[in-house]
């Protein structure tokens, strides 16, 4: 007689069943983009992190690139040194050259001429005559 009054827990239908199992393989999937994109961004950041390989002239933007910064105390309180160790990173990057190609060779598909185009480096204009 115990037996007989126990409630049962509602069963659930296939359709809610079928939910919660494309519920779960979305979030599954979810987690490995999460993960693969990360895996991706650790190998840049360890590429990166390649000291030994630190280019000093690019062949792409025919120009010397940038030196790695002196420290003094100076700059390091002014801030000026973090500055310039971010674009001497930035210029150095490993891999940088094929990088710029790469991104020549997709502006070149939108129609955009790069054969000349000099970036970075110091260039002098023409004088005005008064």
């Amino acid at each position: 007689m115990a037996d007989e009054k126990r409630t049962r827990a509602p069963r659930r239908s296939q359709a809610s069943n079928d939910l919660r199992i494309r519920h779960r393989k979305l979030m599954d999937m979810r987690l490995y983009a999460v993960l693969g994109f990360g895996g991706i961004l650790a190998i840049f950041a360890i590429v990166g992190l390649l000291f030994f390989f630190r280019p000093s002239t690019s062949q792409v933007e025919k120009r010397e690139l940038a030196k790695f910064p002196q420290i003094t105390a100076e700059s390091f309180l002014d801030g000026s040194f973090f500055s310039d160790l971010g674009l001497w990173y930035s210029d150095t990057y490993p891999l940088r050259e094929p990088m710029v190609s790469a991104d020549h060779a997709i502006d070149g598909l939108f129609g955009v001429a790069v054969d000349g185009a000099m970036v970075g480096g110091n260039v002098v204009a023409d004088q005005i005559p008064v």
